[in-house]
Formats: structure tokens, C-alpha cells, sequence
């Protein structure tokens, strides 16, 4: 079977802050293990995907980052976008992009930043959703089994199974991040999945969905594909992305779409949104804690405290925090108020700090 992966390589990682930085953000930084995440996301799909079937999107801003990071894809499978637009606009200009290049084979859309535990399990409900796309004009994604009662994530509600034995079923909602009871009640009902924002389709179907849900994107995605072949192909791209809605696929297409088929996928994954994500996957001392090797503690619990700067770090008598020590920025922040970071990142875009953005 013909098909292609597509990775989003373009976000920022904000809430990774003061780690990730605009121009090393967090899909290019070891998060977990000593390779980049962008470089374990290829990894993982290498065994399914030769690399002339893998293809990149990415902003102009870290187009050169990328590229030095995984020189094994070719040049041009990695779409530069000339202006942040969010995930619809990446999908569809891939959705253009394969379509164009190679026919209306199915195509995975990734993100570049999750860790997965059980790779050979996931890398087989891939292929299960690959062929199901091939075979069937459906939008397909893959839902993960969750294994407590989540705020933090979108949840994608199960109706009836698919009668062909791929083990998915049709999605009958996706749900907004829920408040805690919610969660709880989700939980209980064991017919809900997290959104993990994994999906696979053929490019027609998504460009119709496009065209039916996002008439706007799809205007501007039909002006993309008369440019190809172009000599001003760059300046009529930043044209139409500059006419683009910046939305979300999600939000855009799949919450509203009718034919959308979910894949239950207990894989281990966690999309590493947070540092919070970071310490719940980590392993702890004694006292709850992970900390860098350069940390002294004395009386602390249940915190996470990174130092990639050489400095030494002491910490006494605090308890369910984050402190992360860069050379030129420290984060200190309590556990449960870490999705403010981003407050933090708008706040040093406010007073043109770029230095440390």
C-alpha cells in the first residue's frame, strides 16, 4: 500500500518555556531520552514509511532547524509555511501537496512532539487506519484509552462499530476539555477517548470536508494548487496563507464532519504538553521529586526542578513546584498553575523581549 506520513513540525511549545525557545522549540529539544522529539517521531514511522513518503510542514522561521535535524527527508517533501495558520491549513496544503504529487493516497497526520510507548502497537492501528482510509471515504483518527479523569484533553465519544473488524468505531462527538466531574463521568462510561489529534484520510476526503466546512481555507488551498509550477509560487503561497482562517482541523472540520471513524489506541502516549506532562512521565525519587543532577534539595517534595545551564541549583522546603534554570531565564511556578506559562510567554511578546522568547 501507497501512503505518507505528514508531520507537523511547526509549533512553538510555549508551555515548555524557558526550554523552548522560537527558534528551538520544543520538537527539536531532547524532552525525553537524548534525541529530539521531532527525530523520535521519524523514527517511529521509519519502519511504516520509506523517507521519500514522509513528508514535513514547518514555519520559514525553523525551516532551517528542521531540516538539519532530519536531513534524511528530502528537501522537497518539507512544506514551508510562509505564515502560522494553525492545523487546518497545514492538513489541507499537505492534502494539496500529496494529491498533486503522487495521487489520492491515504496520508497520517502527526504531531512531531508525542512520546508513544508501545510503538509496534501503534505503528499496526496506523496501518489499520491506513487501509481503512484507503478502502472507505471516511475521516479516521486515533483515540486513546484514558486512564484517568483527564481536564487537560479533548475527548472523542464512540457511537456504533465499523462491521468490517478494523476495531473502529464511528465518532458520535468530540467534547470540548471537560471540568472534573465531567471527566469523572467519562471515565465511568468507558465510551470515551482522548482526542490525540492522530489522524488519517485520503486527500480527497479531507479537501472535500475542507471545502464543505472551511469555504474560506478551501478558496485559498485551490489558489495553492494553480500555483504549482509557478516562477512565483513563494509569493502567491504567502498570499493565500495570508487570506487563510488561522483554526484548527479539529475545531475547523472534524467536530463538525459526519464521517469521522475513531481507533481506540492504548499505545502509552502522552502528547508532553507541559512540564506537568513532564513529571508525571518521569521516574521520582523518594520524595516525589525529579531534579537534575546539578540540584541539591533538602526538605522538597513532589516538584520538578531542571537545570540545563551548569549551575548549581539548591532548593529548600518547597513543595509541588516547577523551578527550570536556563542561562538566561528561570521559570518558577507551582505545578497546578503551570498552563500559565503562556501567560508569561504573551507578557515577554508584550514588552519585545525576543532575547528571551
Amino acid at each position: 500500500m501507497e501512503a505518507f506520513a505528514v508531520i507537523m513540525a511547526g509549533g512553538r511549545g510555549t508551555r515548555f518555556w524557558p526550554r523552548s525557545r522560537q527558534g528551538r522549540p520544543k520538537q527539536l529539544l531532547p524532552i525525553v531520552g537524548r534525541e529530539s522529539m521531532l527525530r523520535q517521531t521519524i523514527d517511529r514511522l521509519r519502519p511504516l514509511f520509506p523517507v521519500d513518503k514522509i513528508l514535513l510542514v514547518t514555519g520559514s522561521d525553523l525551516a532551517p532547524e528542521v531540516r538539519a535535524e532530519v536531513p534524511e527527508i528530502p528537501p522537497e517533501n518539507i512544506l514551508v509555511e510562509p505564515l502560522a495558520r494553525s492545523t487546518a491549513a497545514c492538513a489541507g496544503w499537505a492534502a494539496i501537496h500529496v494529491l498533486k504529487n503522487w495521487g489520492d493516497h491515504p496520508m497520517a497526520l502527526l504531531p512531531s512532539d508525542h512520546l508513544i510507548g508501545r510503538q509496534d502497537f501503534f505503528r499496526s492501528l496506523l496501518k489499520k487506519a491506513l487501509e481503512l482510509a484507503r478502502d472507505r471515504a471516511l475521516l479516521v483518527t486515533l483515540g486513546i484509552q484514558p486512564t484517568r479523569p483527564e481536564t487537560g484533553y479533548g475527548y472523542i465519544e464512540m457511537g456504533e462499530p465499523l462491521e468490517d473488524r478494523s476495531g473502529a468505531f464511528m465518532v458520535r462527538a468530540f467534547k470540548e476539555k471537560p471540568d472534573l466531574d465531567t471527566a469523572q463521568r467519562y471515565l465511568a462510561q468507558k465510551t470515551f477517548l482522548w482526542n490525540s489529534g492522530m489522524f488519517v484520510w485520503r486527500p480527497s476526503v479531507i479537501l472535500e470536508a475542507i471545502e464543505k466546512y472551511m469555504p474560506e481555507l478551501y478558496e485559498q488551498l485551490l489558489l495553492i494548487e494553480k500555483a504549482y509550477g509557478s516562477p512565483h509560487f513563494d509569493h502567491l503561497l504567502r498570499e493565500a496563507f495570508s487570506a487563510m482562517p488561522s483554526m484548527s482541523i479539529d475545531y475547523g472540520v472534524m467536530e463538525r464532519a459526519r464521517n469521522v471513524a475513531v481507533i481506540p489506541a492504548d499505545i502509552h502516549w502522552n502528547d508532553l504538553g507541559s512540564w506537568e506532562a513532564l513529571y508525571e512521565i518521569s521516574s521520582k525519587d523518594d520524595q516525589g521529586n525529579v531534579c537534575s543532577p546539578e540540584v541539591i534539595t533538602h526538605e522538597v517534595r513532589d516538584s520538578l526542578i531542571q537545570v540545563s545551564s551548569g549551575q548549581l541549583v539548591a532548593a529548600i522546603g518547597i513543595e509541588g513546584m516547577v523551578v527550570v534554570v536556563e542561562k538566561d531565564a528561570v521559570l518558577i511556578c507551582p505545578r497546578e498553575r503551570l498552563q500559565e506559562v503562556r501567560q508569561v510567554v504573551k507578557e515577554l511578546e508584550k514588552r519585545g523581549l525576543k532575547r528571551v522568547l
